[in-house]
């Protein structure tokens, strides 16, 4: 296992919440008495039509400043990114040549050994390339793993190993443990795709069923394996996608990919902070229903970003969470 590590910025706890009343605006032929106005009036927009154009920073706030001191409490985050011998960062690729047609045209052809300062500038300075935010914002703003398949493992492969314990250890055996203790959290970066964000796009908004999964998305050549698999919320995805980790929290340290985005690792930063999740599963038959759904972090809001959540495949992740 190859990897490097980079120090991560500090992270600023809010100290306060300011909740204010909107009151229901009234039509122009409603009044008090009127039995059909509408009391509660509900004005949002899909995340799928909007673009960064339609951000609007927090009034008197400049979260994305990374080099901004907490009051209560700051962190000191390690970034650790991990590569295999089968599978380099998707940065260090040329344009749009992964099965994922990643990485896109943004960012590709990074030199192997930039690519945990790369992500590392990506999450915390503010630069062209994620539009001057960080997630020291992101997080400030909204804050107020399992194993491989084991039934789609290819044969003669080992499909049980746990990326945070050989990560952690890799580290630690690198710079000691007097470094590595000096950090209180660890962000895992691990090189290619987050499933989390192609379980969807590349299964049933693709392919018809199961047996429709093209053969670039299954596994090996000599494998007798289908080229779909089991995942989280739904029965069956593209092999590929089950072939990735899906990001979570645990142990004073999370995973990612290098599709996940600034949603991802605040979602899993809040994990790890004690905050538990807030949705169930949508795509369930029945449905269950997702609580917040698409209006928090810890839930569907994850996920959003300028064209809504289909667009969080692509390496890097500039666009959904």
């Amino acid at each position: 296992m190859l990897f490097h590590y980079v120090h991560f910025t500090s992270l600023v706890l809010a100290t306060g919440l300011t909740l204010t009343l909107a009151l229901p605006r009234r039509g122009r032929h409603q009044t008090q008495t009127d039995p059909f106005a509408i009391p509660d009036p509900q004005e949002w927009e899909n995340t799928d039509h909007m673009t960064w154009d339609d951000y609007v920073r927090p009034p008197g706030s400049n979260w994305y400043n990374s080099a901004r001191r907490g009051t209560q409490r700051n962190f000191n985050v390690a970034l650790i990114a991990v590569d295999y011998p089968d599978e380099a960062f998707v940065i260090t690729l040329a344009a749009n040549s992964t099965v994922f047609t990643n990485p896109q045209p943004a960012a590709n052809s990074v030199p192997r050994a930039d690519v945990p300062s790369f992500y590392r500038d990506l999450l915390k300075k503010p630069q062209e390339q994620n539009l001057n935010h960080t997630l020291h914002e992101y997080w400030m703003e909204d804050s107020g793993e399992g194993g491989f398949n084991e039934n789609a493992c290819p044969t003669g492969q080992s499909c049980s190993v746990d990326l945070r314990t050989d990560a952690l250890g890799a580290w630690r055996a690198a710079v000691g443990n007097a470094t590595a203790n000096s950090f209180e959290l660890v962000f895992i970066l691990s090189a290619g795709q987050d499933e989390s964000s192609t379980w969807q796009e590349f299964c049933k908004m693709l392919f018809d069923g199961p047996d429709a999964v093209a053969d670039a998305f299954g596994p090996p050549a000599n494998s007798t394996l289908t080229n779909w698999a089991d995942t989280r919320y739904v029965n069956w995805t593209s092999w590929a996608s089950a072939a990735t980790i899906w990001p979570n929290a645990g142990r004073s340290s999370s995973t990612q990919a290098e599709s996940s985005g600034m949603g991802t690792y605040a979602h899993e930063l809040s994990h790890l902070l004690g905050i538990g999740d807030n949705y169930n599963n949508p795509y369930s038959i029945p449905p269950i229903r997702s609580y917040t759904a698409p209006f928090s972090m810890m839930s569907r809001g994850s996920f959003d970003g300028p064209g809504g959540p289909h667009t969080r495949w692509q390496i890097p992740a500039l666009l959904g969470g």
